[in-house]
């Protein structure tokens, strides 16, 4: 139904093939609503899509409205809540365009506008930041809390306004008890950061290294993120218009969370700087190409890769360990003003210091080494391949 989804998708059981043939074709790119994660409690489900094609004449679909339906009757309210991640002027345009966003009174929902920046200004917004840390001395970089222009960044500021929405769709599960929809325009980029986003707040299961494991690779492998585009491999990152950092920045989003609440997570900061630069090595098959269809093609021609998560899950797991952790339920509460998120040195100021503009030097090996970060893993091993 959609070639940009992986095999396995989540529906609510009274969901028919002819209601997912619907909305497929409903939806931009075929990306029917699917869901992410149920609320152990209120049964309510966070899912995902693209945005409809509604356009000004206002089209429907009985097969995606029935799917919507079906999630929010099995909810403990009966309610849907939809959280569009583009601002409500970005909506319209793209109404204009044949596309747009729910009718509130069509699925009875209340339709929320997020005003995520899209892909575009992140990436404006790390090459300007990146502008600003690049030409500074070691010594100069380690104060960088003190310096006004790098607090006040715009790379920042994204940063936060990706937490508050987040958070937001947080409390609104918690609360409302309904079923809610996220999406953004296409649905793989800021639909897949704040879905990820919202399951860590909401599940302790996604703070421990095996749900991690899990929530990349269903919200961002499985979902179609595209990982060969956004990161611009092959090509130079500040002159190629489709790459952008949306991967860096939902990485450094979950590592402000884990500075917040550094108990609450099974692994440390090391998994999360790994994990970036595995995305951008040519070692791992977990984030080649585009969707899962690509990646299996290219298993075919090129052969299985390395799969990135049996490394983390055996040889480097005491590496990746939090000592202190322990399990908290419930979600996490996280402070998003721009003043209290830190400077993540250890990936800007330390060494690793931003792939995006190494990248020749970085894709040569999976991880820039660190006075003993890891042991170099360079060289193949007979580690599972990613079929």
């Amino acid at each position: 139904f959609c070639p940009s989804y992986g095999d396995r998708i989540i529906l609510p059981s009274s969901v028919t093939d002819e209601m997912v043939r619907s909305s497929a074709s409903f939806r931009t790119k075929g990306r029917f609503p699917s869901v992410c994660w149920v609320h152990p409690e209120s049964n309510c489900a966070l899912m995902r899509a693209s945005q409809p094609l509604t356009g000004v004449a206002r089209r429907r679909s009985n097969g995606d409205e029935a799917i919507l339906g079906a999630a929010a009757a099995a909810s403990s309210s009966g309610n849907l809540l939809v959280f569009d991640a583009r601002s409500k002027g970005s909506a319209f345009l793209h109404r204009l365009s044949g596309a747009g966003t729910e009718g509130q009174q069509v699925y009875g929902a209340e339709v929320t506008h997020m005003d995520v920046n899209n892909a575009q200004a992140v990436r404006s917004a790390l090459i300007e930041f990146w502008q600003l840390v690049e030409p500074l001395a070691v010594h100069t970089l380690r104060n960088l809390r003190r310096m006004q222009t790098v607090a006040n960044s715009k790379w920042r500021a994204l940063i936060s306004n990706l937490l508050q929405s987040a958070s937001r769709i947080s409390d609104v599960l918690e609360d409302s008890k309904g079923a809610a929809l996220v999406h953004c325009s296409d649905g793989w980029n800021r639909t897949s950061q704040l879905t990820s986003l919202t399951m860590i707040l909401q599940d302790s299961y996604y703070r421990t290294i095996e749900g991690f494991a899990a929530l990349v690779e269903r919200e961002w492998v499985e979902a179609g993120h595209r990982f060969q585009t956004r990161l611009g491999l092959g090509k130079a990152f500040k002159t190629d218009k489709d790459a952008a950092p949306v991967w860096l920045q939902w990485i450094e989003s979950v590592w402000q969370i884990l500075q917040q609440h550094p108990n609450a997570f099974q692994f440390n900061e090391k998994l999360l700087i790994l994990v970036y630069e595995a995305a951008i090595s040519p070692r791992y098959g977990n984030f080649v190409a585009d969707s899962c269809a690509e990646r299996r093609e290219m298993n075919q021609q090129q052969g299985p890769f390395a799969c990135f998560w049996y490394d983390c899950t055996t040889k480097w797991k005491p590496a990746l360990e939090n000592p202190s952790f322990r399990t908290v339920e419930g979600r996490l509460a996280v402070t998003c003003e721009v003043s209290k998120l830190q400077v993540w040195e250890s990936l800007y100021l330390e060494g690793i210091r931003s792939s995006w503009f190494r990248r020749d030097a970085a894709t040569k090996r999976c991880i820039v080494q660190n006075d003993g970060f890891l042991p170099s893993v360079s060289a193949p091993d007979n580690s599972p391949s990613k079929k």
